[in-house]
């Protein structure tokens, strides 16, 4: 097929994602708010409408991979180091985990300000 061909452009009907930070916890039965990347326009969506792209872990939290128990001890990007309760560390990726109990407001004001 000749490249020149291919349609390239966007036109109603089109499923698209849109890149956005969630801006507080989802609480049951209430809309999510999401703060749309590029812009400085936030969203309101039901849950449901909602495709996890990256869950954000903070270092201190239990997760669990592969029927294992571990606290997260840091993040970058996509890569997660983890220790497990026997002192040995991996290093997986965020989506691979589940969070078992988040921990609350786990960073000073100062640092989520800076972001």
């Amino acid at each position: 097929m000749d490249e020149e061909l291919v349609m390239r452009t966007f036109r109603k009907g089109d499923l698209v994602t849109v890149v956005g930070v969630v801006e507080f916890d989802e609480r049951p039965g209430e809309r999510v708010l999401v703060k749309l990347e590029e812009t400085f326009s936030t969203a309101s969506f039901r849950a449901e409408a909602l495709t996890l792209r990256r869950q954000k872990i903070w270092p201190g939290e239990q997760v669990k991979y592969d029927g294992e128990c571990m606290t997260a001890i840091a993040v970058d990007g996509r890569d997660l180091w983890a220790r497990k309760f026997n002192g040995e560390t991996m290093i997986l990726d965020v989506n691979e985990v589940v969070r078992v109990a988040p921990i609350e407001n786990p960073r000073p004001a100062a640092a989520e300000a800076a972001e």
